[in-house]
Formats: structure tokens, sequence, C-alpha cells
């Protein structure tokens, strides 16, 4: 190659040596960057995810098998009124009535909670309007073979009040009170029937299911 080539060969090899370093040097800094903003954005989901489970601690709970209105974070409303909750809170077999769940709002405001009870049992609450008794009774968790909890309220001069709460896949409930057949839909797993009349209570229930099935419980019981 001649003198006169050289050097523009020099000044040819000079930009190109230097047009790489600022495409490597722009390159790592691209590099950096991807990694500056996905360690970022690691760190707020890592973040968020434990503001969000501190904000809703909640773990399916076995007591609410079968109770979608009950497999859900405690809320404020969930709050058992007051005067209730203190004929409860010292009694070993009702010890998790804190961590009770609002089921319904029935008619004349009463209203029906479910809690946890010992050993997987499901225990129902029912209170009418701001009574401070009210009725409590623990049952088996809801399962293919029990597909109800049936609560029941009566007494002398006062109506009789049949309340509950069914799996979801149960659709309506029959039952016979003073020989009448009565069928009551079930709405958000809870079912509920009034009768002024009073007693007696019904002892046998029909579930009537999705699929058009049926079933009675108690299992030793006769169709209602």
């Amino acid at each position: 190659m001649n003198a006169l080539a050289e050097p523009w060969m020099d000044d040819l090899e000079a930009g190109l040596g230097l047009a790489a370093t600022r495409v490597s040097t722009r390159l790592r800094a691209r590099r950096r960057s991807a990694r500056i903003a996905t360690a970022a954005m690691l760190a707020t989901l890592v973040v968020g995810g434990g503001a969000l489970a501190e904000t809703t601690p909640f773990h399916p709970l076995a007591s609410f098998r079968g109770l979608l209105g009950a497999q859900r974070p405690l809320e404020p409303g969930d709050a058992v009124f007051p005067p209730l909750r203190g004929r409860f809170t010292d009694q070993p077999a009702f010890a998790a009535i804190d961590h009770a769940r609002l089921l319904a709002t029935l008619p004349g405001g009463s209203r029906l909670y479910a809690f946890p009870g010992r050993k997987g049992r499901l225990c129902l609450l029912y209170r009418e309007g701001f009574d401070p008794t009210g009725v409590i009774a623990c049952r088996p968790s809801l399962t293919s073979s029990i597909p109800i909890a049936p609560l029941t309220s009566v007494g002398r001069g006062r109506a009789t009040v049949v309340v509950g709460v069914a799996r979801d896949d149960v659709r309506s409930l029959s039952f016979r009170v003073r020989g009448v057949l009565q069928t009551v839909p079930v709405d958000g797993n809870v079912f509920w029937f009034s009768d002024a009349s009073g007693p007696p209570a019904p002892r046998a229930f029909t579930a009537h299911f999705a699929d058009g099935t049926s079933a009675v419980y108690p299992r030793s019981a006769r169709t209602p």
C-alpha cells in the first residue's frame, strides 16, 4: 500500500474504533438501565405483595368449606353485636367468635353469622334485631353427605324460625311445619323461614341441588 493511502486508512481505523467504543458504551448503559428497572419492578412486587398480605391475612377455613359467602377476609361489618359476643367469649367451644362472618341480614334486622368451631365444626349464630340473647349451635362442617346446617329458634309466644346455611350447590330447601310443606330458596348460602304460629320445629329437611337431584337430612329421616 502506498504512502498516500496510509493516512487515510489510519483515519478510517480510528473512526471505526471510536464508533465501536460509543456503541459498546451505549449498550452497557442500556443493559445497566434494564437491570435497574427490573430490580425496581421486583422490589415493587415484593413490597406490594407484603402490603397486600398485611391487609388481607386470610387463609381458607376448613369450617367454612362449601360456603362461598364465608370464605373471605374479615370486614368491619362482621363484628358480632358486643353484648351478644360477651355471652360467648369465655366459653371454649365458642372461642373463635371473633372470626365470625356475617352471612345475611334478614327480615326485621335479624342477622346470621358463621364462625369456626372446635375440631373443624361450623358454628352458627342467629340474632333477632338487637336481642342480646341470640341462638347459637355448632354442627359438622358441610360435606357431600351433609349439605345443610339448620338452626331453629322456637319458644312459647314466639314465631318458629328456621334459618341456616347450605352448600354452594343447594338451591332450595323443603320441610314441614305443622303438617304443611314449605319450600324456601337458598340465597348466598342462607335460607330463612318464619312461622308466627310457633312450635313445633321441623325435624327433617330435603335439600334440592342445582343438578336437579335431592337429598334428605338427616339421612335417617323420612322425606318431609
